[in-house]
């Protein structure tokens, strides 16, 4: 991990919303605009790896990539990757990252297999080191827009 860098436990962060006594909801949505500002380059690099290839006729997939977060009492987490609902689904997501193997219906006829291209993979590989150190700029970031925002009333 960088030197500089100082990551808050979940505890520590909380003791400071206390401090500014911040409600539950308020802090959340501190948390997950935080984990989501760490983790965009990663959305980022895998929509610029996918429109490399020159494959993707309609654009469906890299609309479809994007990201969700929850907030709990002692956790919260982002997840990023395609999503399954909505509009510009990217059901496809893994057969394009990952590949398959040569397959055959029951009949025996030919299905063909498709090389996987590890598009997300190689964005998520790049950026791995990174987060921790856009994770606390981001933090500082939206905790400071946040107070300004709330008292400068």
């Amino acid at each position: 991990m960088i030197a500089e860098v100082k990551l808050l436990s979940f505890t520590e962060v909380q003791k400071t919303f206390d401090e500014w006594k911040l409600t539950s909801a308020e802090g959340n949505r501190i948390k997950i605009a935080s984990l989501k500002d760490a983790m965009k380059q990663i959305n980022i690099d895998a929509k610029s790896n996918l429109s490399s290839m020159n494959n993707e006729v309609s654009g469906n997939l890299s609309k479809s990539l994007g990201m969700i977060g929850k907030a709990r009492a002692s956790t919260a987490y982002v997840a990023t990757g395609a999503r399954t609902s909505g509009n510009n689904k990217g059901n496809h997501f893994h057969f394009v990252n990952s590949g398959t193997e040569k397959r055959q219906t029951s009949q025996g006829y030919n299905r063909g297999a498709v090389t996987g291209s590890q598009f997300y993979d190689k964005a998520v590989l790049s950026n791995i080191s990174s987060i921790p150190a856009r994770l606390s700029e981001a933090f500082d970031r939206r905790f400071t827009q946040f107070m300004e925002k709330k008292y400068s009333k």
